[in-house]
């Protein structure tokens, strides 16, 4: 009876993300702010359009002109003009003497994907396209083990962004996916980075207290991915070791958690 409670569970979120996703594509096409990325309209477009469009784009030099075949450009011009960009953006903040945890999902404004302010007559694409949906909101305290217990439902959300959704001209549209806390990349939960505003850096290990020397700054270790993935894994607050997503911390010895407080 659990496994079925938590499979429905599982099974709601992942239509709540597909649904929000499907309904942003849906609301600007009827808009009319989406382009035409059918596999018909392709076909209709001239060697000459093709290329004068990649050029408009940026992606396409003279040497790549003269050695591509129409076909090569059809897939390149495909390649850039059917992706679409969103924004996962996170925020938490007390209300009424409660902690609530904010998600929000919104579009990037891309001139491959959607029409210009020119081609439409004047109208703010960007402002209409990027107005942001509600993904999650819930009651939960600013602190490490209570946000952690979303981390699991937005990485069902991220796996399943392979999923292409199709568009109202038949056409296969991939997302792609970034998340932000605030203003920056949302990692100091996962990653362990920025907790508590001294590591403001989503790429290095200088603290924010040495930014004034540039030196220190610049000689700081970097973080490779490998590192971030396994913090996240097997990490002192990674799914290996924080009890179902309660106590990140209970199994820690008094010398990690001295050593982690070092770190």
């Amino acid at each position: 009876m659990e496994e079925k409670f938590l499979y429905d569970e599982y099974e709601k979120d992942f239509w709540r993300s597909m649904r929000i996703r499907k309904r942003l594509l849906e609301e600007r096409e009827k808009e009319g702010l989406v382009r035409d990325h059918s596999d018909a309209h392709y076909e209709e477009l001239t060697t000459d359009q093709i290329t004068n469009r990649l050029k408009e784009l940026g992606e396409l030099d003279k040497q790549s002109e003269s050695e591509m075949s129409r076909q090569e450009l059809v897939k390149l011009l495909q390649h850039w003009e059917r992706p679409r960009h969103l924004i996962f953006w996170s925020d938490d903040s007390s209300f009424m003497n409660h902690g609530h945890i904010l998600l929000t999902v919104n579009a990037i404004y891309d001139p491959a994907f959607y029409f210009t302010s020119e081609e439409i007559g004047g109208k703010d694409v960007q402002e209409m396209v990027e107005k942001p949906q509600m993904y999650l909101m819930a009651r939960c305290r600013h602190t490490l083990e209570d946000q952690l217990l979303y981390s699991d439902t937005r990485l069902g959300d991220i796996h399943q962004l392979n999923l292409e959704i199709t568009s109202f001209h038949k056409a296969p549209i991939q997302d792609i996916c970034r998340m932000f806390h605030g203003d920056h990349l949302s990692q100091e939960v996962e990653s362990g980075e920025q907790i508590g505003g001294n590591y403001g850096c989503c790429g290095c290990t200088g603290a924010s207290a040495q930014y004034i020397d540039h030196v220190a700054s610049l000689r700081a270790p970097q973080i490779t991915l490998d590192k971030r993935r396994k913090k996240v894994i097997v990490g002192p607050a990674g799914r290996e070791r924080r009890n179902g997503g309660i106590n990140p911390f209970h199994q820690m010895s008094k010398h990690e958690l001295i050593r982690k407080c070092r770190g």
